[in-house]
């Protein structure tokens, strides 16, 4: 599978042509589906190759990045050290795609794959947590009738206090607010957040 891989797939995905659309999808889709197969040295060419889909113009070809990454990044063999490279792109598309995307089931899916990014980097996300933070309001407020998609940021909240340890309390201007908010019995929202 691995040369198959170098030699085949991912020059495919990599095709920008607007003729290779569906083959870019299928490629994605198989990758996917081979997880357990991809050898370790080939992954950073994987992430790099999904990483010209998830800036794709086409919707289509960001959904299948979207889901494929997850399913590279949840898999037993991720190592943190082989995406760091690809992580602030990687984060950029996805905030893009937070204000792309029109359906609340992609929001969803970009935002459950920033928290699973946030929790398998740990620590290892710092760097980035300012730019994630700067987001977080942003689609708090435009989910303002999405109690799953609220959930979805307090989520990715916990998890980049755990990850930022000591280092949380710059973003207590963001985080009290929306705890202040969550926790409120006041709001409709509130028993679906505390949650």
């Amino acid at each position: 599978f691995g040369d198959w891989l170098q030699s085949s797939l991912l020059p495919e995905m990599l095709d920008e042509h607007h003729s290779m659309c569906v083959l870019r999808r299928r490629c994605a889709y198989v990758l996917g589906a081979w997880v357990a197969e991809i050898p370790q040295e080939a992954r950073p060419g994987c992430y790099s190759a999904l990483l010209s889909l998830l800036s794709s113009s086409d919707m289509c070809l960001k959904l299948t990045a979207l889901s494929v990454f997850k399913i590279l990044i949840d898999d037993w063999n991720f190592y943190e050290d082989q995406f760091l490279d690809f992580c602030w792109p990687a984060l950029r598309c996805l905030f893009d795609m937070t204000q792309l995307a029109s359906e609340f089931d992609t929001q969803l899916q970009v935002f459950s794959l920033i928290s699973l990014i946030v929790e398998r980097l740990a620590e290892k996300i710092q760097p980035y947590a300012g730019a994630i933070l700067e987001t977080l309001p942003l689609v708090w407020q435009n989910g303002e009738s999405q109690t799953m998609l609220r959930m979805q940021v307090v989520i990715v909240l916990q998890k980049l206090v755990v990850s930022l340890d000591a280092r949380s309390s710059g973003a207590y201007g963001i985080i009290l607010p929306i705890l202040h908010y969550s926790t409120s019995v006041d709001h409709p929202e509130a028993t679906a957040l505390l949650e």
